[in-house]
């Protein structure tokens, strides 16, 4: 009797560490500004955070509803798909290290309205009692000002590459850390031979065009 209720007592103690471990992420879940959310084998939501409203315009229980395919646009679903159906193998087969650790990916999603919004997606499995994938839980946030501005830095350096003017970039120490192809062309140096050097190296007269 006295050890079959001392087994009693521990069971107790460790389901109320167990509620209050829950209670204390989810209390953290429902105030943090990025969406955290809980995902099931088929792709369907099991858990999102009330930063849902902010990022896409649904109320979290709306958005639960939408599929996956529903919420992100046609490119950026292939992207996720093809990065989950490597994480969901057979349960016959161990999933490999690479593909156990979490997932960093970027993605498009419809929001309620409409139009767009770029998403930072970190992913990461987790499983039931028996050791086996359950599902993927994961944090979501807006990137679309990083997205545009990685866009235009990308343009502007397509521009430097096709200048016909010869572009240069140095350090503070006045060594060379970037040339644009005109650089090369009409000095008469390959750019691997013209990065780490001071622009003097234009006037030693040793190369000529």
């Amino acid at each position: 009797i006295i050890v079959s209720a001392h087994q009693q007592q521990e069971l107790l103690m460790k389901q109320a560490q167990l509620i209050e471990s829950e209670s204390k992420y989810r209390l953290l879940a429902e105030h943090s500004g990025d969406v955290i959310f809980i995902l099931d084998k088929d792709m369907n939501y099991q858990y999102l955070s009330p930063a849902i409203k902010a990022l896409r315009g649904y109320e979290p229980e709306e958005a639960m509803k939408l599929n996956l395919s529903q919420v992100l646009t046609p490119e950026s679903y292939k992207i996720a798909r093809n990065a989950f159906n490597r994480i969901f193998k057979p349960d016959s087969l161990p999933v490999p290290k690479e593909d156990s650790s979490p997932q960093t990916l970027e993605l498009e999603m419809f929001r309620k309205d409409g139009t767009t919004v770029w998403t930072e997606v970190k992913a990461s499995l987790f499983m039931d009692e028996n050791g086996s994938v359950a599902g993927i839980v994961g944090v979501t946030r807006e990137i679309t000002q990083r997205k545009k501005a990685t866009e235009e830095l990308r343009k502007l350096l397509r521009a430097v590459e096709q200048s016909h003017d010869s572009i240069l970039i140095t350090n503070t120490r006045g060594e060379i850390e970037y040339c644009n192809p005109s650089v090369a062309k009409i000095s008469g140096y390959e750019r691997d031979e013209i990065i780490g050097q001071n622009p003097r190296i234009f006037k030693s007269g040793n190369k000529t065009r």
